[in-house]
């Protein structure tokens, strides 16, 4: 993670690299974490819902075709 404070708190996020804003969002994000009762995706509904409906099962084709990101090398500019 080369973004200061994860992506919590780096590259594209609003809070740029104000130290004490990036720590009060991730302790946000941590709080509201905690009040949650679905904390793991593959235990969401509507997650299983879509797999089930459309994406057949976690590591199927159709979903690492859809899901995955894929990365080349490109020139720099």
């Amino acid at each position: 993670m080369a973004c200061p404070g994860g992506c919590r708190g780096g590259g594209g996020q609003i809070y740029g690299l104000d130290t004490e804003r990036i720590l009060k969002r991730i302790q946000s994000l941590y709080a509201l974490d905690q009040t949650r009762s679905i904390r793991q995706s593959y235990k969401n509904a509507h997650i299983q819902a879509l797999y089930k409906e459309f994406l057949e099962k976690p590591g199927s084709h159709l979903a690492h075709e859809l899901l995955h990101t894929r990365y080349e090398k490109r020139a720099k500019r």
